[in-house]
């Protein structure tokens, strides 16, 4: 079964959009080195090959931006959830 976390996701959203490891690494707080092995153990663990890597980025391959998609909507389900959760912790004001 492929697995993945809220981080590796919310890199590989980065790096589709800035087309830059090193620029996603810094949008979710990691070091360039540690985002680029996340972003290699990620494809690695779909078995699909998402980016094609060039000297100053990367471009998302045909499977990436269907990857991306998806990705997206995953990740702004999860942002609602974290919402609703919020909301649901609040007290209530009479």
């Amino acid at each position: 079964m492929f697995t993945y976390d809220l981080v590796d996701l919310r890199l590989f959203s980065a790096a589709a959009r800035a087309g830059s490891v090193s620029q996603a690494a810094s949008e979710v707080h990691l070091a360039v080195s540690s985002a680029s092995a996340r972003l290699k153990a990620f494809e690695a663990r779909s078995g699909v090959k998402l980016f094609e890597r060039r000297p100053h980025g990367v471009d998302l391959t045909p499977a990436g931006v269907e990857t991306v998609h998806a990705v997206r909507a995953m990740l702004h389900d999860a942002e609602v959830l974290e919402l609703s959760l919020i909301h649901i912790s609040e007290p209530t004001r009479p």
